[in-house]
């Protein structure tokens, strides 16, 4: 019973997005942890000793042609496509997630007044649109946005909010997942069931050696 009311209590999961830093950090109980990117090759970086450097040379290498960015949104759209594909453990696990106190604070600026407005206009769209993706498809709650035009090259982020998701539905998610693939394999190694043609039984050719 103490160990269902510890799982019951949801792990978070915060974000935050000023200028060019990122902060994230993930916290249970009354645990807390910084788990920023910057943070973690820190302590990669601290923890292997540095190799010794040994002088090689440098092949010229071609220069390949630039890759299209993708958008926020197409990319969370085509994870959330591939997630779809495993059924109910999917459901069960996505119902669960919860975006909360999400905040995002956008100066978008430009060369021109028209630059400005474009990249304005480009800008909300991309902001309600990954808004109205996740609402679909997690649970999100108190959310804010503010944008604001700035007719200079002047540009400012700040976005922060937070996720949660209890424990217990995620290991409920997992066993419906292993018992799903559980069954698929049982499935795939059980033979093929006699055919019957003329009232005889007999072995498709298909499955005679």
């Amino acid at each position: 019973m103490f160990i269902l009311l510890l799982l019951s209590v949801p792990v978070k999961l915060r974000f935050a997005w000023t200028g060019d830093e990122l902060r994230l950090g993930a916290g249970w109980l009354f645990l807390w942890f910084d788990v920023s990117p910057d943070t973690m090759i820190e302590r990669i970086k601290n923890r292997k000793p540095k190799p010794e450097k040994q002088k090689k040379e440098k092949k010229k290498k071609k220069r390949k042609a630039p890759k299209k960015k993708r958008s926020a949104t197409d990319t969370l759209d085509t994870v959330l496509t591939l997630m779809r594909n495993f059924g109910r453990p999917w459901d069960i696990l996505r119902s669960h997630i919860v975006f909360s106190r999400v905040r995002i604070y956008l100066v978008v600026g430009g060369d021109d007044a028209h630059a400005a407005a474009t990249n304005y206009a480009k800008c909300s769209t991309a902001v309600y649109g990954l808004l109205t993706l996740i609402h679909q498809t997690f649970k999100l709650r108190r959310h804010k946005v503010f944008l604001y035009p700035d007719f200079t090259e002047r540009e400012f982020r700040d976005i922060s909010g937070r996720v949660h998701l209890r424990p217990i539905f995620a290991i409920i998610a997992g066993l419906h997942l292993l018992i799903i693939f559980l069954f698929t394999i049982i499935k795939a190694r059980r033979p093929k069931p006699i055919k019957k043609r003329g009232g005889r039984k007999y072995e498709p050719a298909t499955s005679r050696k």
